[in-house]
């Protein structure tokens, strides 16, 4: 199946490729775990049984995990009857996965970030770029992440990735020399909204000339503000935006 087009090579098109996805909305999302595994596969065959002749799908979005026993048969009903599908890992995604994920018009695969990847994990990511969605996953925590360090580590799989999510944890206590990237919430540190941005603005014209969307993972308490940072960086790029999931 073809995927949909996303930036062109070298970004052509001068698009701006920095924008914000909800992350409270993704942690709803329904992840299949062992705990309620019966019960998705229950709902998903009342949807396949309403149809012998169309492949009927729900509208509903599911995030599988990689596990060492993954259960072949729920995974293929996931992909073949739920309405979107996400599938994390954090080594490889199997070829009969990947099989499954090709056949859903809406599917990803979500890859760890990792400080180098293997030669096998470089096939897969190729592999799984021909058939779903890539996404890699970058957790970021300053200033002990270095941009100029992703991009080297970014750069094997570079052309093969569609997206990058820039994910800022909230942390329970600073060491000396975070105290200018903080503040504090009432509940932890939370990294200041132009600091979430700069860091995507460094690694932000590589990654176009890549072909690759960065999302920065925002909630209710700093989509406001990083909005706001990435209005204005626009604005002083003088350059065009494509595509959106804010809100």
């Amino acid at each position: 199946m073809a995927k949909n087009k996303t930036l062109t090579i070298y970004n052509s098109d001068r698009y701006f490729n920095i924008d914000t996805k909800d992350r409270d909305k993704i942690s709803e999302h329904i992840k299949v775990t062992r705990l309620n595994e019966d019960e998705v596969e229950r709902d998903l065959d009342i949807i396949k049984n309403k149809s012998t002749r169309y492949k009927l799908k729900d509208d509903k979005s599911y995030i599988l995990f990689n596990e060492r026993y993954n259960n072949d048969r729920l995974i293929e009903k996931v992909c073949n009857h739920g309405g979107e599908v996400t599938y994390y890992t954090e080594s490889v995604v199997p070829y009969y996965v990947l099989k499954q994920l090709s056949n859903s018009n809406n599917s990803s695969v979500v890859y760890k970030m990792r400080e180098s990847f293997t030669n096998r994990e470089i096939d897969n990511i190729a592999l799984s770029f021909m058939g779903t969605k890539v996404i890699i996953d970058i957790s970021v925590v300053l200033p002990n992440v270095n941009p100029y360090e992703v991009l080297r580590n970014l750069h094997p799989i570079k052309t093969n990735v569609d997206e990058v999510h820039l994910t800022f944890p909230r942390l329970k206590e600073i060491e000396p020399g975070q105290e200018r990237f903080y503040k504090f919430d009432g509940e932890g540190y939370e990294l200041l909204a132009k600091y979430k941005v700069d860091f995507a603005e460094r690694v932000r014209v590589s990654l176009s000339v890549w072909k690759m969307y960065i999302y920065i993972l925002t909630s209710k308490h700093d989509h406001e503000e990083v909005t706001e940072q990435i209005d204005k960086l626009r604005a002083e790029k003088k350059v065009r935006f494509k595509g959106g999931n804010r809100g």
